[in-house]
């Protein structure tokens, strides 16, 4: 696969004015090389990608039998449109302001309906419920909200 990777791009190996940055590519069947050279390597080709646009990398790669593509940007992700057909995004639909698009839960359990999303509870919002659960008195609880040990909605 390397060789084809290789042939995909070209002439790189060629332009480049930098011969370390050669020997990077030639090696990268040579046991440890591929971690050795990695951060120089991923710089190399980040600026021979910019040289050209994403269809000619497509055109090459194809050619060359390469299974490849591009790594979305999350602006990508988020307006894509394969990711909103599968299910992928919901609406939080108690949002301060209004309903808010968010990420959805990615586990699904057979013969279980996924919960909607909802916001989480306010600080202090459930506090004295919990704390008269735990059978403390009001004169307790209030003690414990004017000492900021709590809070109180």
């Amino acid at each position: 696969m390397l060789s084809r990777l290789h042939e995909g791009l070209g002439q790189i190996v060629h332009r480049s004015q930098n011969t370390r940055a050669d020997r990077r590519i030639e090696v990268q069947h040579e046991r440890g090389a591929r971690a050795k050279w990695a951060g120089e390597l991923v710089a190399l080709l980040d600026r021979e990608f910019a040289q050209e646009e994403m269809a000619e990398w497509d055109r090459r790669f194809a050619a060359q039998e390469l299974v490849w593509g591009p790594v979305p940007s999350s602006t990508d992700v988020a307006c894509d449109e394969q990711m909103r057909l599968n299910g992928v995004f919901t609406q939080v639909a108690d949002a301060p302001g209004g309903s808010l698009r968010t990420v959805s839960n990615p586990i699904t359990v057979e013969g279980v309906e996924k919960v909607a999303p909802r916001m989480a509870p306010a600080v202090g919002e459930h506090s004295i419920q919990i704390l008269r659960s735990l059978g403390l008195t009001e004169k307790a609880i209030a003690d414990l909200v004017r000492r900021g040990v709590t809070m109180a909605p």
